[in-house]
């Protein structure tokens, strides 16, 4: 004949699955008082200024994060700075920053392109987002700008 659960047995099972829960509630908690920055780029073609890349940062962390500078990495490796103001993000802020094309390269046959945007903040961590998948845009905006 089967015995029956004890209570003790279940509230110590429910106790458990509650304790589970609260870790990873703290968890999260832990992860998300922290800064986090996303960075996203795009391709612009105006045609006062000519093509530029747009560059926009946003703090997606509760804690506020200083960016110090910004720079721009081309393809020998160099880094050029584009952005030198000390800027604070709280959460959810966003930072805008425009870099024209024209003064890094004139083609990408050329050798000389932008590959990537890194932005450093006040504790020197680096943040970078690649170019890699506007290639094709800013190709065909400079081989219209030839024609």
């Amino acid at each position: 004949m089967e015995q029956p659960i004890p209570l003790s047995d279940i509230i110590s099972i429910i106790a458990l699955l509650v304790s589970f829960f609260a870790l990873f509630i703290s968890w999260r908690q832990f992860l998300r008082d922290q800064s986090h920055l996303i960075l996203r780029i795009e391709i612009q073609d105006n045609i006062h200024t000519g093509p530029m890349f747009i560059v926009y940062a946003v703090n997606k962390g509760r804690r506020p994060i200083t960016i110090v500078r910004a720079d721009a990495r081309v393809s020998s490796g160099k880094e050029y700075p584009v952005f030198d103001t000390c800027t604070t993000l709280n959460e959810t802020e966003t930072l805008e920053f425009n870099v024209p094309i024209s003064g890094f390269f004139k083609s990408i046959s050329s050798g000389y392109y932008i590959t990537a945007f890194e932005l450093v903040d006040s504790t020197g961590k680096r943040h970078i987002t690649k170019t890699r998948r506007l290639r094709r845009q800013v190709a065909s905006v400079l081989d219209r700008k030839v024609e």
